[in-house]
């Protein structure tokens, strides 16, 4: 059986892969900085959700672990999946036009967090610069989804 701290290793590891932005503010090597995914669509965001459960049933066991740090990593890394996934549910993700902690601060900010020091860090950029306008098309759809469902 995995501990927590693996779980945890493993639940960083596939968020970042399934939301390459979420990859990019963490630091995470291996994930493709200079792409959107599907980080702001439907599709993209009920993967996120589904992933939190995931992780979230596979640490239920260790919530009451014997060793102290190993219980406290169970109850952190649950309690923070809890809040992903009932912000999922209430359709927090339907709200995010607005002008602080919204999409567009979210979008923004992903820029300046990613680092510019190789030519490779630099076409990263570029790259994700020219998947702007397909993840915005992305957030429109979540938008008009949440719109429709009078949730916006």
């Amino acid at each position: 059986m995995s501990t927590p701290f693996e779980i945890s290793d493993r639940l960083v590891d596939e968020m970042a892969r399934a939301n390459p932005i979420l990859g990019t503010f963490w630091g995470v090597e291996g994930v493709d900085h200079g792409s959107w995914g599907r980080a702001l669509s439907l599709e993209g965001l009920a993967g996120v959700a589904d992933i939190a459960r995931r992780y979230r049933d596979e640490l239920r066991p260790h919530l009451d672990h014997p060793d102290p740090a190993q219980r406290l990593a169970a109850v952190a890394v649950s309690s923070e999946l809890d809040a992903l996934i009932a912000d999922y549910e209430i359709g927090a993700h339907f709200r995010q036009l607005r002008h602080l902690g919204g999409l567009m601060t979210f979008v923004r900010n992903v820029f300046d967090v990613m680092p510019t020091d190789t030519p490779e860090q630099a076409g990263a950029i570029a790259r994700r610069l020219d998947g702007l306008e397909g993840a915005l098309a992305d957030a429109r759809v979540t938008a008009a989804a949440g719109m429709e469902a009078g949730i916006m």
